[in-house]
């Protein structure tokens, strides 16, 4: 948690546990005159060196719990505060974009889907900086695309969380690995902001012939 007031004096208060219900910080802070704003994050950092332009990375392997968590840049603030006994009711917010794939067997499709398979997120890029002060990440100018595993949320559904971005052209975007064979989806994408984006993807016994329906988007998920 960031806090700084109008003159520019800037707080942190590191090493917080959660009890429960309310938060406990390793440190008291006291309230100085004036007014203050502040900004919340998760996941942790060590050290902020500025507030405008955070670094942050996705995961390129979010196949397991802990880095697909960690991926997800939440971010919560409150303005105009000033010296008061209550606490500061702060609602957080995704502000990176997450890609669920749903596999759909096709008609021409031989037996059952396997219960598991491999699924890859083409050519985002993974790094971004956020502004702490307005919780808007933006990709690295001319990051280089990379492939990202998604995590497996059910016997057909697969997750991941990607930076902001906008794919220009028809590009490797959905993977999908099973039995050995693999099933490619070329397309352009926009990875909106805050947006949990629902694909379905139609599995056809020609790996070549691999549709896409786009089910929904999805402004605040769990």
């Amino acid at each position: 948690l960031h806090v700084r007031s109008r003159r520019q004096r800037q707080m942190c208060i590191r090493d917080s546990t959660y009890t429960g219900a309310a938060w406990r910080p390793s440190r008291q802070l006291y309230w100085d005159a004036g007014t203050y704003n502040a900004y919340a994050y998760y996941p942790r950092a060590s050290e902020v060196s500025s507030i405008a332009d955070f670094p942050f990375e996705v995961s390129a392997d979010q196949s397991t719990a802990d880095p697909y968590e960690a991926s997800d840049f939440l971010y919560a603030s409150a303005t105009g505060l000033t010296a008061s006994s209550e606490a500061v009711a702060m609602q957080f917010r995704h502000i990176m974009s997450k890609i669920s794939v749903n596999l759909i067997k096709g008609e021409d499709f031989e037996g059952e889907l396997p219960s598991t398979a491999t699924v890859y997120i083409h050519n985002t890029v993974t790094t971004a900086t956020v502004d702490l002060s307005a919780g808007i990440a933006t990709k690295t100018p001319r990051g280089a695309g990379r492939s990202i595993t998604a995590r497996q949320d059910g016997p057909a559904t697969y997750s991941a969380i990607v930076v902001p971005q906008r794919l220009e052209n028809r590009v490797p975007l959905i993977e999908v690995v099973m039995n050995g064979v693999s099933f490619l989806y070329e397309s352009k994408f926009l990875f909106k902001p805050g947006i949990h984006h629902i694909v379905n993807l139609v599995v056809d016994k020609n790996p070549e012939q691999v549709k896409i329906e786009i089910g929904g988007e999805i402004t605040d998920w769990n």
